[in-house]
């Protein structure tokens, strides 16, 4: 429905309500952070209350987002001029990856005329409770099957979407590593190979098998610090301001994950071959050379 409120009428945004009773707050343990919940009122009392989350308090600046000051301010939707009595904390109202905007809510008290009913069921059989649940339905209702899901099910089809997505992203990012780390190792096997000459003439001369791995790895080492600050900006921003710009509940990117995401596989092929060069006897490489 569209919201106003009653300081400025020209303004109005669209937002999502349940209507409830006075139970649903406790039953799914939603936080009131100002405010009351809803007293039972007869079937026939006219709407006057409406219980809002943060958001909407942030959209329309109610209070200057105070909740303990909104609490009494008058808002207006489908004709009628309501109280704000509650303000409840934001919780995501929807999936991970809708928009901040998306989540303005507003609890409506109603005491008839229900569309669903939340059950919370403590059991240690699932099924079997499902099913004398089931059979009582039939005495109420032989007509019309049971409509019931559980809150997991509906959550874990809500994500599904969402979740293979990430495992596709996930499969060629995957491939794409083993890709680069093939060249990359292809290319230490490569250099170390053609240099062994050159490693064991060294050693026999006195060259220390940390000056070695220098001597070896620093090519390495720098195209590698090229690459990071190639690849490691675009990534960032690629992610920072398209992947994430479609998700309002994300983790921020942390340099760490970029860095040792990138520089642990690398480090680890370089310094092995590098060390298996050195460690190679000098009189079976200059025997065979």
């Amino acid at each position: 429905t569209d919201l106003k409120d009653h300081t400025n009428p020209d303004d109005s945004a669209s937002v999502y309500y349940n209507i409830v009773d006075e139970n649903y707050l406790p039953l799914h343990e939603h936080k009131l952070i100002a405010g009351r919940n809803f007293t039972p009122k007869a079937d026939s009392a006219r709407e006057s209350e409406v219980i809002v989350n943060e958001q909407v308090l942030k959209r329309f600046n109610i209070a200057e987002q105070n909740p303990a000051k909104a609490i009494g301010e008058t808002v207006k939707f489908d004709g009628k001029e309501v109280q704000i009595i509650g303000v409840m904390k934001d919780f995501y109202y929807g999936r991970a990856n809708d928009k901040e905007e998306n989540r303005k809510l507003i609890l409506r008290y109603s005491s008839k005329g229900a569309n669903f009913l939340n059950v919370k069921i403590e059991s240690t059989d699932i099924l079997a409770t499902y099913a004398k649940i089931e059979a009582i339905w039939k005495k109420v209702d032989s007509v019309h099957p049971l409509n019931a899901k559980f809150y997991s099910e509906q959550i874990e089809r809500s994500f599904k979407g969402l979740r293979a997505s990430a495992k596709v992203a996930g499969f060629i990012s995957f491939l794409a590593i083993c890709i680069a780390s093939m060249g990359l190792l292809g290319m230490v096997v490569f250099t170390t190979e053609t240099r062994l000459k050159e490693i064991s003439i060294r050693k026999v001369l006195g060259a220390t098998e940390a000056g070695l791995l220098v001597l070896l790895g620093k090519g390495f080492f720098l195209l590698l610090i090229v690459s990071a600050g190639i690849g490691l900006p675009i990534t960032y921003l690629f992610f920072d301001q398209i992947v994430f710009q479609e998700l309002a509940n994300c983790a921020p990117i942390a340099a760490s994950d970029l860095l040792i995401g990138f520089f642990a596989i690398a480090l680890t092929m370089i310094c092995l071959q590098t060390f298996k060069a050195t460690r190679a006897n000098p009189a079976d490489v200059l025997k065979t050379e």
